[in-house]
């Protein structure tokens, strides 16, 4: 992952809620990287919710304790795109980047 989307300053943000100081490992290439070395006892590791979904053994997903994290959303879509759903989905990430979500 491009370190400007890393989620570095979200990991420090949370320990220092926690009361302690991270000792990070260089970062992961993808989301799925980070639960993997979880559950081979390697890591302890801060993930989107979203990932709860993805079931690895040894791996459980716990909530972190009233932080509130963000991180930034990137987007790709193919130029052209046709289908509905997908530029429906593209509108809702547009209207986000520029703050005119509506709910």
């Amino acid at each position: 992952m491009n370190e400007g989307y890393g989620c570095r300053d979200q990991i420090v943000e949370a320990a220092e809620q926690g009361g302690f100081s991270p000792r990070c490992a260089p970062p992961v290439r993808d989301f799925i990287a980070a639960p993997t070395l979880v559950g081979g006892g390697l890591a302890v590791a801060l993930v989107p919710d979203s990932l709860r979904r993805v079931r690895i053994p040894g791996v459980a997903y716990r909530p972190s304790a009233d932080i509130p994290l963000t991180t930034r959303l990137v987007g790709a879509h193919r130029r052209g795109e046709t289908s509905p759903a997908v530029r429906g989905v593209i509108r809702r990430l547009r209207e986000a980047a520029a703050g005119t979500v509506t709910v």
